[in-house]
Formats: C-alpha cells, sequence, structure tokens
C-alpha cells in the first residue's frame, strides 16, 4: 500500500509504457506524468564541435569561464586531458585542477567527490561519466565527449544551473564518434543520437523537460530497445538472478556490494568485479606469503578494504588485464582475496582470467588485486589505474 514515485528527466517513452504496462499487470495503478514546469535555471549555448575533445579543451580553455567541467568517456582520454593541463601549468593544489573517475581508491574518490558539498570550489574538474548523477554543482562551462543523448543531457545539466553558461559536445563527426565511444556505449545509440543533436534543441532541453524527454525518445525508440534487449537480455536476466540470491542470503551482511553496484551491472555489456590496491608493505607481506604457500590472510583490517577498491567493468572481448597480474615466483598470475569473515580472508590463484569470470558466477566476495606499479600518482597525487593493458 505504499506510492512510489519515480522522478527523471532522461526516461524514454518507451519504457514509461512498459513500466505502466508491467504494472498493470500487476494490478498496480501507474500513470506517467510529463511536467510542465521549468526549472530556475540559467540559459545554456551549446556547441556542436568536430574536433576531439583535447582539441577542444586546448583551443577553448583560456577564454571560457571558470569553474570549467570536462567529460571524457574513458579513464585514458580524460588522464590525457589531466596531464595536458598539468603541463599548462594548471596544479591539482587547493582544487583548482581536479581528476575525477571510478578507477580511484574509493576513498579518494570519495573525499573528491565531496569537495563540492564542502564548498571547496574547483575550478577545472577532469571526469568520466561519474559526474552525470549526485555531483551538485554550478559549472560556468562544459566541455564534453559525444555519448548517448541522455548521457549528455546529464552531462549539459552540471552547467548553467544559477547563471548563464556555454557547452561543447567534441567529436560529432561520425568517424570521431565513433572513436570517441567504442567499447564504452552501443554503437546503434551513438549513431541515433548523432542524427537528433541539434544546438537550439539541446538548449532548451535544459530548460523544458517535456523537450528532453521528447528529444531522448526519439532516440530510444521500440527498435531501438528490441535491438538491445536481443544482445543484452540474457545478462541483465543473470544479473538480477543473482541479486535476488545474495539479498535472500544472511552472508550478505559483510559483503561490500552494494545496490550501486549492482545497478552498474545491470548498464553495461560488461561484468563488474572489484579491485583491491593494497599499501606497498601488505602488497608485499601478500606476495611473500603466497610464495612460500601461505594462503590465508587474517591481517587486513575491514576499514583498508572498503577504502581501497573500485569496481572495474571486464568485458567481453578481453582475456587478460595486466593491471591485475603478478609475479609469484617467477609465474605470472592473479591473485583475488575471498573473504569468509570480517577478520579473514583466503587468496585465490589464478593463471588465466576465464578462471575469474567463472567463480564470479557463484562467489561474490572476490576482490582481485591490483599490481600496485599500475596504480599511478602525480608527484603525491592519486591518478589511478589508467593503464589495464601494457607494461
Amino acid at each position: 500500500n505504499s506510492t512510489i514515485v519515480l522522478t527523471t528527466a532522461t526516461l524514454p517513452q518507451v519504457l514509461c509504457d512498459s513500466l505502466i504496462e508491467e504494472a498493470r499487470r500487476k494490478r498496480v495503478k501507474a500513470r506517467c506524468v510529463v511536467s510542465e514546469e521549468r526549472p530556475p535555471r540559467g540559459s545554456l549555448k551549446v556547441n556542436l564541435e568536430r574536433g576531439s575533445l583535447l582539441q577542444v579543451v586546448e583551443e577553448n580553455l583560456g577564454r571560457v569561464e571558470k569553474p570549467l567541467l570536462i567529460v571524457a568517456n574513458t579513464v585514458e582520454s580524460a588522464v590525457r586531458v589531466y596531464q595536458a593541463l598539468r603541463e599548462q601549468g594548471y596544479k591539482p593544489v587547493d582544487y583548482k585542477l581536479m581528476l575525477l573517475h571510478g578507477r580511484l581508491k574509493r576513498e579518494t574518490r570519495k573525499e573528491r567527490e565531496t569537495a563540492f558539498e564542502r564548498g571547496l570550489n574547483p575550478n577545472i574538474v577532469v571526469a568520466t561519466q561519474v559526474v552525470e548523477a549526485g555531483i551538485d554543482y554550478d559549472f560556468r562551462t562544459v566541455i564534453t565527449d559525444v555519448a548517448p543523448i541522455d548521457s549528455i543531457i546529464q552531462r549539459l545539466g552540471r552547467c548553467a544551473r544559477l547563471k548563464s553558461g556555454e557547452a561543447y559536445i567534441c567529436s560529432c563527426a561520425k568517424e570521431a564518434a565513433r572513436e570517441a565511444t567504442k567499447y564504452v556505449y552501443p554503437s546503434v545509440i551513438v549513431e541515433r543520437s548523432l542524427e537528433k543533436l541539434d544546438e537550439s534543441i539541446l538548449s532548451k532541453s535544459l530548460e523544458d523537460v517535456k523537450v528532453a524527454h521528447d528529444l531522448i525518445s526519439d532516440v530510444y525508440t521500440k527498435e531501438i530497445i528490441q535491438k538491445l534487449q536481443q544482445n543484452n537480455i540474457r545478462k541483465v536476466i543473470y544479473s538480477v538472478t543473482k541479486f535476488a540470491y545474495w539479498m535472500s542470503s544472511s552472508k550478505g551482511i559483510w559483503e561490500l556490494r552494494t545496490m550501486n553496484d549492482v545497478v552498474r551491472s545491470l548498464l553495461r555489456v560488461s561484468q563488474e568485479v572489484r579491485c583491491l590496491i593494497l599499501a606497498d608493505d601488505d602488497y608485499s607481506k601478500l606476495i611473500n606469503g603466497v610464495s612460500r604457500g601461505e594462503f590465508k590472510v587474517d591481517w587486513l583490517k575491514p576499514d583498508e578494504v572498503r577504502n581501497s577498491f573500485f569496481s572495474f567493468s571486464v568485458r567481453g572481448d578481453r582475456t587478460n588485464y595486466d593491471f591485475l597480474i603478478h609475479d609469484i615466483n617467477g609465474k605470472r598470475m592473479y591473485l583475488a582475496l575471498e573473504f569468509r569473515g570480517e577478520e579473514e580472508a583466503h587468496v585465490r590463484c589464478f593463471t588465466d582470467f576465464s578462471g575469474i569470470r567463472r567463480e564470479l558466477e557463484s562467489i561474490s566476495s572476490l576482490f582481485l588485486v591490483v599490481n600496485p606499479k599500475f596504480y599511478e600518482y602525480d608527484e603525491e597525487y592519486d591518478i589511478g589505474v589508467v593503464r589495464v593493458r601494457g607494461t
């Protein structure tokens, strides 16, 4: 007997209709209401650019108003932009320059995200999709990679919240868009979004919820949704089933998997794994112990684990990830910690990634250990895992 309200500016009509139909099957009253209210915000001038993200940043950096948000589709691209800004003299001191993405230690990422709430006023933020929701800050300028239309609207929505602003959408040429979005977004959605990009309509979409709703509905049509379902429905069903089992088991109380992790799994054409970054001393202790045949770990504190992992999307087109490989007595191996309680974990060793993927189907408490050579720093500033392959 509860009333549930789902509020969003980026839900296409085809999914609204599907939700209402399913609700009626369950004899639940449901209706879709498109708000006619206009949020009190500044106007936004949108520019469609053919050049790459880095090119557009370098061409416009000196003249655009700050604070500036730069959104890249990949961690590698975000770090390239960050490094280019560092070469121009910008420093991550007093939040003049910030790097934010999903391959940072959980504690580090949280500290940077909460900088906005603490009034530290970052001047330039270079980020990935992690800023699309949950960052409440009024940027004056946004420069973003091209992306699916719903992501674009979310990114533009970080700008001109109080005063007028300007936005640049990069890589809008067809071939450039493919390059900027490959391995990240379904090509069918990207191509359809490109067809609908219009500077005037995108500007209005932030001022009028109905414009945003109609624009997204024009991209996510019934035919497009059916194509996506044909490719991904099995993985979605499996993820939901696994989550339902986890919720019903008592061991789920200790496991660090959260609802957000599950939601990310459902939205990606991939499998989520948790990657743990150990302090240098702890890493050496672990490697030395495994080399001697010791596989019990009872010296890691739960808080250290909670604060030092990140989630990583494992894709089907790759079988090896160098940032997770370790040298154990001259052999290349993956190491995973399987937690069996708050104070104890068992080390699991794998020679290839396919074995890990099989284990993940039945064990949700695995943490893959990151080779610390791949967790990078700019002086003492965390850059995170940039390279997943390569030496």
